[in-house]
């Protein structure tokens, strides 16, 4: 009997413990599938990648002022924010001021694309304004960007008409075709140092632009680089080494000094063709 008697308490044990264990199962099954694979902070919306950093998403907002941080956190968990999806906020009608402090290196192609933001303010680390990602902003009027940024794609900020002031790091290396062409109100453009490239038609018809001076200029002004900037008085720029391509300041009607600390290897016809 006492033999019989442990063996019963001994299996009673044994299935209370492997019961336990698989309610144990089952609440970590319960668990993952509860795990958070998207959220939204502050008007932002963030989505979980694989490997457990966050990306901000494609769902827009309906605030005026986000601010994209380098961490965000969501109930008690702190997620690093490592990048912003193309045409995140796309055509977004209530956006109107953005502040990008993190989401990695690179602010994506149409990001924000025909939004109604107004102010812009990029933080250090950028490396990158990929093409159109601030195209046709036509309310937008004042652009800041700090340390680090080297490209400004195509047409990045493009249309923007309203646009008036522009401060750019002395980092830069590239100013791609069409990056600001048209911002028509633009008259204060602080740009230190673009030491590559201002490409085809970056500035043209910057109509409002009256003074930029580039203490270390780029290899290459590509062509129509600054056509049409009509209120253009005076350049300077140091170190334009390779080219002064055709129709660079063309119809700069107003342009009055032009001075180069270095003479180009190639200057094209029909420079400044007033």
């Amino acid at each position: 009997r006492c033999l019989s008697y442990n063996y019963q308490l001994f299996a009673g044990d044994d299935s209370e413990t492997a019961s336990g264990t698989r309610a144990d199962d089952k609440d970590k099954d319960k668990e993952k599938e509860e795990e958070v694979k998207d959220f939204k902070v502050k008007g932002v919306h963030y989505k979980v990648k694989a490997d457990g950093e966050v990306e901000v998403d494609d769902k827009g907002t309906d605030t005026t002022v986000i601010v994209i941080p380098k961490e965000v956190t969501y109930n008690k968990k702190t997620y690093k924010v490592t990048s912003i999806v193309e045409k995140a906020f796309y055509q977004n009608k209530t956006l109107k001021s953005v502040t990008i402090e993190g989401g990695g290196t690179v602010v994506p192609k149409q990001a924000f694309e025909g939004c109604t933001l107004t102010t812009l303010k990029i933080g250090e680390g950028f490396k990158s304004i990929d093409e159109a990602a601030f195209k046709s902003c036509t309310s937008l009027s004042s652009v800041e960007v700090g340390t680090g940024l080297q490209k400004i794609g195509e047409s990045a900020f493009e249309g923007n008409t309203s646009l008036a002031s522009v401060k750019l790091p002395d980092t830069l290396e590239e100013i791609e075709k069409n990056a600001f062409k048209d911002c028509t109100q633009m008259a204060t453009l602080e740009m230190e140092s673009v030491s590559k490239k201002i490409a085809e038609s970056a500035f043209e018809n910057c109509s409002s632009l009256t003074t930029p001076k580039l203490t270390k200029g780029p290899e290459d002004i590509e062509k129509n680089a600054f056509k049409g900037c009509s209120k253009l008085e005076e350049v300077e720029m140091e170190q334009v080494s390779k080219k002064l391509a055709e129709s660079a300041f063309d119809n700069c009607t107003s342009l009055t000094k032009f001075k180069l600390t270095t003479s180009p290897e190639e200057i094209e016809k029909d420079v400044f063709n007033l």
